[in-house]
């Protein structure tokens, strides 16, 4: 599963205010960047020329921003994104925790989505099925409404119970899914043997 990390502050290192990396800028500035909705360049050019993702610089951030405002609900979101992208799904986890437990009205369902799949990368499949499930309560005014059944299909599938992978992909496609799901998974309509609504 190709993981895409976007990140939210925008800062080019040494280029913003002379600074060396991201750490040196205070955090008033690092929120001030989460806020406007710019990119975190976590990609730096080396001498030899090649681009080389910085996560360690971004978390450097998250972790600065979290630790001065616990509840800073952006920062949690991409620090736990940061951590699944280096491999470190226990940390990524107990963001992920911290985010549902703060309940944001708003993106709720999103965190128990991305804990699914976090929890589904390391094999924890029973815990992936309850937070799909739970998405899948939250979720029922929102557009793309299927994502969290093609995921629970997908824990299905694993589980080898295929009955319940078919019905949650035929319940997805009903409903609807995203364009990284239709990337993802091409064959979602040749399974169910309908066009997915978009």
């Amino acid at each position: 599963m190709k993981l895409i990390l976007i990140t939210l502050v925008a800062v080019v290192v040494g280029m913003m205010a002379g600074c060396s990396n991201s750490a040196d800028l205070p955090l008033d500035e690092i929120v001030s960047l989460m806020r406007s909705g710019e990119k975190h360049s976590t990609v730096t050019k080396g001498s030899d020329g090649k681009l080389t993702r910085r996560y360690d610089l971004a978390l450097i951030d998250f972790t600065k921003v979290i630790e001065a405002m616990p509840n800073h609900t952006e920062a949690l979101k991409y620090r736990a994104k940061t951590y699944e992208a280096l491999g470190k799904r226990e940390l990524a986890t107990k963001d992920w925790d911290r985010l549902i437990d703060l309940k944001p009205v708003f993106t709720l369902r999103l965190h128990y989505i991305s804990r699914g799949e976090n929890y589904y990368a390391q094999g924890h499949n029973e815990r992936a099925l309850k937070d799909f499930t739970k998405a899948i309560e939250l979720n029922r005014d929102y557009l793309y409404e299927g994502d969290p059944y093609f995921r629970r299909s997908l824990v299905y599938e694993t589980l080898q119970q295929p009955d319940k992978s078919d019905a949650d992909a035929a319940e997805a496609c009903r409903l609807g899914v995203n364009q990284n799901i239709r990337r993802e998974a091409p064959w979602l309509e040749e399974k169910v043997g309908f066009k997915c609504a978009k």
